[in-house]
């Protein structure tokens, strides 16, 4: 019963080291391992944290708290109700939240990625 969770073992072992993926890793991890961490960082952990983290950190959950501010704004503008300031400013607030996150992600998988090209 041990040999056949090893012969399995082996067999899986031996797949997944012929993987594109798991080759450039290893190529990382031999000749540049701060590269290899800033790569996994910014790949996997930082869209897992980002995700887990409130919505004042989460791209994705701010948009969709500003896409319900733009529709509640349009909807007022279109019924002809009073204008409401707070909402405008909580509405660039958001905006301004949202763009900051998102160029800082950009930013930092661009950065990573212009590092892998030169190294």
């Amino acid at each position: 019963m041990l040999d056949f969770f090893s012969c399995k073992w082996r067999d899986f072992k031996e797949y997944t080291s012929h993987l594109p993926i798991v080759i450039f890793y290893m190529y990382l991890w031999k000749n540049n391992r701060a590269l290899l961490f800033k790569t996994t960082f910014v790949s996997y952990l930082l869209p897992l944290l980002l995700e887990i983290s409130p919505w004042f950190l989460s791209p994705r959950k701010a948009g969709s708290i500003l896409r319900l501010h733009r529709i509640k704004l349009t909807h007022n503008m279109t019924t002809k109700k009073p204008f409401s300031p707070e909402r405008t400013f909580e509405y660039f607030y958001l905006t301004i939240i949202h763009a900051f996150i998102y160029c800082l992600v950009v930013h930092l998988r661009s950065r990573v990625i212009s590092f892998q090209m030169f190294s």
